[in-house]
């Protein structure tokens, strides 16, 4: 069992909204062709930051961010997290700022905004809405969490999980109880007696019914109950899933493996080993790497240059060592391990393995899965950036400011650099919208913005956020 990932939450946050007209839905894929270009941006950007909170959410033990100050345990604010690291560009007067309102309505045309919804002092969701052309016009409103007694039992969850369970595997040499109720760490309490001790009622409390009653052993069923379940191999308990139920029985909004704050790094150093291997791959023309330590891609960068800078990023906490991962199948306690997938001789995808406590019991598990439509805009991304420095480098170092219009000394657009006249076609809507001049509006464009000293190049994916959004600058 593994995590969400971000894009899997994105498109689930997608269709939580029923309908699909403009007023309830507004990011429904059938209804985005209907957007003009800027309101096509400010959804992008809208689906973007959503990506980069959910993202900061996994780094950051499940919380949201409630501000630009705000950091993941790397270190990371969400601007960090967006692509390149830096804001969006506000499509109607083009300055990166987005998203430039926190923790209030947005109004000014083509802004972006993010509201953190908590409970119980939590960050633990959040509302982002867009402005379209006209100040005050909303025309994408993305939230997740739907009510307050849904915030509240997510919270309850979260301190479950960070409280109760936490204290008591801190002081059981990192094991699991198989109850909840009656299991005894080493200072004689249980994980109810630390949520007790911690949070009194606040954790205890059906925030639907007011029954002392949460947590439970079990699967959540009732409305507002929350439920721990043991993960047993053989009689040894190696994990849990956590569970909470809605305002209908059986409704669950909560559905995840609860983690111990060493499995916990073992997820994160899987994670980051993927989001360094697709960064690799994206400036490698879409191939990944036979060897961890010394492949380099087409820039000349190893993958460890692509590992975050923080310190602990790699930290393995059974065994006290910093070590980076390793090639094959992980098989020794807290190791990470990647394994490339070859398909005709060619590395185009990644078997990603992380172990727990115990050798060669395997916690996650990570597979290369992104759509073919998605392959195909990565991919477009890279060879359109490749051609783009070929035609520079053959007209004197200055860049083409429209691709398929400006021509070289050698009388070569970058279109004609290309080598496929299909990278034209858009992989989502299967026109001829695959690379056009401009920014990147809808699902499968890539954008291509030239100024004779540098470029951009932008493309968002088929779930309708920016995947790519790459500049480059020369001083001349």
């Amino acid at each position: 069992m593994t995590r969400n990932i971000p894009a899997i939450l994105l498109i689930t946050a997608m269709s939580m909204s029923s309908g699909c007209d403009r007023e309830s839905n507004p990011t429904c894929p059938g209804n985005v062709q209907h957007l003009s270009r800027i309101e096509a941006q400010v959804l992008a950007n809208c689906l973007t930051v959503q990506a980069a909170a959910e993202e900061f959410a996994f780094q950051n033990d499940l919380v949201y961010p409630g501000g630009w100050g705000d950091c993941t345990r790397m270190g990371e604010t969400l601007c960090d997290l967006l692509p390149g690291g830096v804001l969006l560009k506000n499509p109607v007067i083009l300055c990166r700022i987005e998203p430039s309102v926190w923790g209030g309505d947005p109004w000014c045309p083509g802004q972006t905004s993010i509201e953190p919804i908590q409970a119980f002092g939590l960050n633990v969701g959040y509302t982002i809405q867009g402005i379209g052309e006209e100040s005050g016009d909303v025309i994408s409103t993305i939230t997740s969490v739907h009510s307050r007694y849904e915030a509240e039992i997510l919270a309850q969850c979260f301190l479950l999980e960070s409280d109760g369970l936490l204290y008591y595997m801190q002081n059981k040499d990192d094991e699991y109880p198989r109850d909840i109720d009656t299991d005894v760490n080493l200072e004689g309490k249980t994980v109810l007696d630390y949520v007790s001790d911690i949070w009194g009622g606040m954790g205890r409390t059906n925030v639907l019914t007011g029954e002392l009653s949460e947590p439970r052993n079990g699967t959540a069923s009732d409305p507002g109950s929350i439920g721990y379940s043991p993960v047993m191999d053989g009689d040894v308990v190696v994990g849990c899933i956590i569970t909470a139920a809605g305002e209908r029985p059986g409704d669950l909004i909560v559905n995840r493996e609860g983690l111990s704050g060493y499995d916990l790094n073992v997820h994160a150093g899987c994670h980051y080993l993927e989001q360094a291997l697709l960064t690799f791959a994206w400036r490698n023309d879409m191939i990944f790497p036979d060897d961890l330590n010394g492949d380099a891609d087409l820039t000349g960068r190893t993958l460890a240059e692509y590992y975050p800078n923080a310190y602990g990023a790699f930290y393995n906490q059974y065994t006290g060592i910093h070590s980076n991962p390793v090639m094959g199948t992980a098989d020794a306690a807290g190791e990470v391990a990647y394994t490339p997938v070859s398909m005709d001789g060619v590395n185009s995808g990644y078997i990603i393995t992380g172990v727990g406590k115990y050798p060669g019991h395997i916690i996650v598990r990570h597979e290369y899965g992104l759509s073919e439509a998605d392959k195909s805009i990565y991919y477009t991304g890279a060879v359109l950036r490749t051609a783009a420095e070929e035609f520079a480098e053959r007209n004197g170092g200055v860049y083409a400011v429209d691709f398929d219009k400006d021509e070289n000394l050698d009388s070569h657009t970058i279109l004609n650099l290309l080598p496929s006249i299909r990278l034209l076609v858009n992989p989502v809507s299967s026109r001829r919208t695959g690379i056009i001049n401009g920014r990147a509006s809808y699902p499968g464009e890539t954008g291509y913005v030239g100024w004779g000293t540098g470029y951009s190049i932008t493309s968002i994916n088929e779930a309708g956020y920016y995947i790519i959004d790459y500049n480059r600058r020369t001083t001349q």
